[in-house]
């Protein structure tokens, strides 16, 4: 599963929930503006697909921001 694409600072984040064991794996592909793909890893699994492409969304956020990545919240880690 994927969320639709979000527009973030010149860059356009993908985040997806590939159904993995032991759950969801949170992950997300940014494009930025250049054309550069990169995947923003597998910080976390998740026991639901939307809880899994919400923390890829603010994981890549703060990727691009170059802030300290977002805590995992209670997962299936």
């Amino acid at each position: 599963m994927h969320a639709n694409p979000v527009e973030y600072k010149a860059s356009t984040i993908m985040p997806l929930a590939p159904v993995s064991i032991p759950g969801y794996a949170a992950t997300a592909i940014v494009t930025h503006r250049n054309g550069k793909r990169e995947t923003v890893g597998i910080p976390g699994y998740f026991a639901s697909e939307r809880a899994a492409c919400t923390f890829a969304l603010e994981y890549a956020k703060a990727h691009i921001d170059g802030r300290r990545h977002p805590r995992l919240p209670f997962s299936l880690r």
